[in-house]
């Protein structure tokens, strides 16, 4: 006698499966009657899967009943995802039996024709939400998840939404799908981007974001493969979230061409409002000769959970060169730069200071250049202005005053002898009082108002290398032409008596501001004296 299928029921509800047929044998013994392993379904897209659950015994010579196990109830709902006789995708449902599947009777094959009817399919539905922020690890618990045919495809990551601080919504972009570990389980780890965005907005350990909104997890239609006709999307599912990392500073860049500060960090969070996930005046650089300076640039909206820029204001450029006045990491000096957040510097999560260990790496640092100066004759005072003026560690030495050559009358040159070397008084100024030598001396060639001497010669300023003793080493800041300077109070020369010694004829006049003019016995022009006898 030919033993075969007939047909099949499947109740995925008790998640039984009733086979009929002819002429089924039992075998002596127990639970042997039928091989299980010989039977595979087909359902959802022409899959197939073959069945793991235990033998079991015949019920009569036309049926036989099996209860799957849990992994064979994944699968076979995962196929068999539809009421009736066929699946969503339209693939007609069938059970094969390969030989000897009933072992009684040898041989027997039977593995088309045998459609199978199912009832009662169930809704996968989700119970609870975790999430490890630090990690990036979504744990979804549920019932009735199935198993879809193929690799990692059990759950479509990209139909997940997330609700968090503000009422803010993110969908998962680029995380893999999964496969489910069980009917009732499932973990996704997020990938880096969607990480990142969702730190945005779970942003506190609990239920809710820093400003009371309740976390929530949206899963649109098909997100457990593909399930009968009915949708089912699932668009209200709480989170509860944990290990979410206070913010923290990483690290800084320092452009001094564009004067932006780059900041990274970890776990920065936004607040609600514009221009305020940031107080930047909670904010200090730490530069050369260990000095420090507190920003006072406008406040800040974060780039991302990892990042926020700051362009920093006139004041902050001048006052930050100063101490960032090297490229690469550390000063001229030698200090490591470090950039230091206090208290509630990240205005939505108080506290969580960050003051140590957070290196600044610094670029195109400005060369430091004279523009202008002013040369007041009476009292010896030269004031210049100039750009990218930098602070060197230690007292009254920014600026080198030996380094500095006058031009005048002439093109007569004096370089500075013992004038004392002084600070700069701004990233854009400094003053030198010139010592009683040096004024006399420049004061000869520097002999009218103006910005040239009688003679003509433009006056000049010429500051050599190393004259500003702030900067980098590695960087030439000789500054010999171009610079002009505007004297004033030159005082006019005066005679103050005369005498003349008529044994050698010998004239000699004293008094004040005499000039040196250029050339050979030029100085004095004596057809302009006038003398008379009293």
């Amino acid at each position: 006698m030919t033993t075969t299928i007939i047909s099949a029921t499947y109740n995925a509800n008790n998640n039984r499966l009733v086979v009929t047929g002819t002429n089924m044998a039992a075998t002596a013994g127990s639970l042997n009657d039928i091989d299980v392993s010989k039977l595979t379904l087909t359902g959802q897209g022409g899959a197939t899967y073959t069945l793991t659950s235990s033998n079991v015994e015949i019920d009569s010579a036309t049926q036989f009943t099996i209860t799957l196990n849990a992994a064979d109830q994944i699968n076979i709902e995962g196929l068999l995802n539809k009421n009736g006789t066929s699946s969503v995708g339209g693939t007609t449902y069938n059970i094969a039996a390969a030989a000897d599947w009933n072992p009684a009777q040898s041989g027997n094959a039977d593995t088309t024709g045998n459609g199978v009817t199912v009832s009662n399919m169930q809704i996968p539905t989700i119970s609870s939400i975790t999430y490890n922020a630090g990690t990036g690890t979504l744990t979804v618990s549920g019932s009735n998840f199935v198993k879809a045919s193929g690799a990692t495809n059990d759950i479509d990551a990209s139909l997940f939404t997330f609700t968090g601080d503000g009422g803010a919504t993110y969908t998962l972009t680029d995380t893999s799908d999964v496969e489910i570990t069980s009917a009732s389980s499932f973990t996704i780890t997020l990938s880096s981007t969607d990480k990142t965005a969702i730190s945005l907005i779970l942003n506190e350990d609990g239920g809710s974001s820093n400003d009371g909104t309740s976390y929530n997890l949206a899963v649109a239609d098909d997100w457990n493969t593909v399930i009968g006709n009915t949708n089912i999307a699932d668009t209200s599912n709480s989170i509860t979230v944990s290990n979410v990392p206070p913010p923290a500073i990483t690290s800084a860049t320092y452009d001094l061409s564009s004067h932006i500060l780059i900041v990274t960090g970890t776990g920065l969070i936004h607040k609600g409002g514009s221009d305020n996930d940031i107080d930047v005046s909670e904010l200090t650089l730490t530069g050369q000769g260990g000095a420090t300076y507190t920003l006072t640039s406008d406040n800040v909206e974060i780039d991302s959970a990892t990042q926020f820029s700051v362009t920093l204001n006139a004041t902050d450029q001048v006052n930050v060169a100063r101490l960032l006045n090297k490229n690469g990491t550390s000063s001229a000096d030698g200090v490591i730069y470090n950039i230091a957040a206090a208290d509630n510097w990240s205005r939505e999560l108080s506290g969580h200071a960050d003051t140590t260990g957070n290196g600044i790496t610094v670029s195109n640092v400005q060369i430091p250049a004279i523009t202008s100066a002013t040369y007041n004759a009476s009292t010896g005072t030269l004031t210049v202005t100039g750009s990218n003026l930098v602070n060197a560690s230690g007292a009254a030495n920014d600026i080198v005053a030996s380094k500095f050559t006058f031009t005048g009358e002439g093109s007569s040159t004096y370089t500075l002898t013992d004038s004392t070397n002084v600070e700069i008084t701004s990233g854009t100024a400094f003053t030198l009082i010139l010592s009683a030598t040096d004024k006399a001396a420049i004061n000869q060639i520097v002999n009218k108002n103006g910005t040239n001497s009688t003679g003509g010669t433009t006056y000049n300023l010429a500051a050599a290398e190393d004259w500003a003793a702030g900067a980098d080493s590695a960087i030439v800041v000789a500054d010999t032409t171009g610079n002009g300077m505007t004297v004033s109070n030159v005082a006019a020369p005066a005679i103050t008596s005369a005498a003349y010694d008529y044994s050698s004829n010998v004239l000699t006049v004293t008094g004040s501001n005499f000039l040196q003019k250029s050339g050979a016995s030029n100085d004095i022009d004596l057809s302009k004296l006038t003398s008379r006898r009293h």
